[in-house]
C-alpha cells in the first residue's frame, strides 16, 4: 500500500510539472507573439512618419514648378519623380509589415496604407501632368509664333496649377473623410462585438434564471407534498389516539366498572 501511495504521489507531481511546462510554453509563445506585433507596429509607425514627412516636402516642391522653366523645371520634375518612387518603396515596406501583422492590427494599418497609396498616386499623376506641360513648352519654344502666345500660355498654366491645387485639397479632404469613416467603422465593429458578448451574458443570465425558477417550482411541489404528508400523519395519529382511548375505556369498563355494577345488581 505504501509503494502504491508513493507511486501515485510521484505521478501526480510529474503531471503537475508537465502541466506547468505546457502553461509556461504557451505563455512564452504568446509573449513572443505580442512582442513581435509590438515591434511591427513600431516599425510601421516609423515608416508612417518618414512617409508623411517626405510626402509633405514633395508637395511643397511641386508648388515651386510654376516659377521654373526650361532645364531647371525638367530637372526638378525628374528629382520629384525619383522621390516619389522612394515613397513607393516605403509603402511596399509598410505593405509587407501589414501582411505579417495580426488581424486586429492589420485593419488600422491597411486603412492608413490605402490612404497613403491614394495620396502618392495623386501626386505622381500631378508630376506626370507637369512633365507633359514641360515637354509641350519645350516644343513650342521652337515655334516662331510662340512669343505671341507666351503670356496666354502662362495664364493658362497658372489656371491649371490652381485647379490642380484645388483638386488636391479636395482629394486630401476626401482622404481624411475616408480615414475618419474607416476609424468610425472600426469603433462600430468593436461596439458590436462588445454588445454581442453582453448579449451572450444576458442569455446566460436568463437561462440561469429559468433554471432557478424551475428549481423553485420543484421545491414548492416537494414542500406541498411534505405538507400533505404531515397533515395525513396528524390525522392518522389522531385516529390512533381515539382508538386507544376507546380501547382503554373498554378495558377499564370491563375490568373495574362492569364487575362493580354486577355486584350491586346481585
Amino acid at each position: 500500500t505504501s509503494l502504491i501511495s508513493v507511486w501515485s504521489e510521484k505521478a501526480f507531481e510529474s503531471s503537475k510539472g508537465s502541466n506547468y511546462c505546457i502553461v509556461a510554453t504557451c505563455n512564452s509563445t504568446s509573449d513572443q507573439t505580442r512582442s513581435l506585433q509590438r515591434m511591427a507596429s513600431n516599425q510601421f509607425e516609423q515608416y508612417e512618419l518618414e512617409f508623411t514627412h517626405k510626402l509633405t516636402a514633395l508637395r511643397q516642391k511641386t508648388k515651386s514648378f510654376a516659377s521654373l522653366s526650361g532645364e531647371r523645371r525638367k530637372t526638378a520634375i525628374q528629382e520629384a519623380e525619383a522621390q516619389a518612387e522612394g515613397l513607393r518603396t516605403i509603402l511596399n515596406k509598410m505593405e509587407n509589415i501589414v501582411k505579417n501583422a495580426s488581424r486586429e492590427g492589420s485593419r488600422k494599418m491597411t486603412t492608413k496604407l490605402n490612404g497613403f497609396s491614394q495620396d502618392l498616386t495623386r501626386l505622381q499623376r500631378e508630376l506626370s501632368t507637369a512633365s507633359l506641360m514641360g515637354n509641350t513648352t519645350a516644343t513650342m519654344n521652337t515655334n516662331p509664333y510662340y512669343d505671341d502666345y507666351q503670356n496666354r500660355e502662362q495664364d493658362h498654366r497658372q489656371q491649371v496649377l490652381q485647379g490642380t491645387a484645388r483638386a488636391q485639397d479636395t482629394s486630401d479632404r476626401l482622404g481624411n473623410t475616408n480615414r475618419l469613416a474607416a476609424e468610425s467603422e472600426q469603433i462600430g465593429i468593436g461596439i458590436l462585438s462588445s454588445m454581442a458578448s453582453q448579449r451572450k451574458q444576458l442569455e446566460n443570465a436568463s437561462a440561469s434564471l429559468d433554471q432557478t425558477d424551475a428549481n423553485i417550482t420543484r421545491s414548492r411541489k416537494i414542500l406541498g407534498s411534505m405538507g400533505r404528508r404531515v397533515v395525513t400523519n396528524k390525522i392518522i395519529l389522531i385516529m390512533i389516539i381515539i382508538v386507544l382511548l376507546i380501547a382503554n375505556g373498554l378495558v377499564v369498563y370491563f375490568k373495574w366498572i362492569g364487575p362493580l355494577v354486577n355486584k350491586k345488581k346481585n
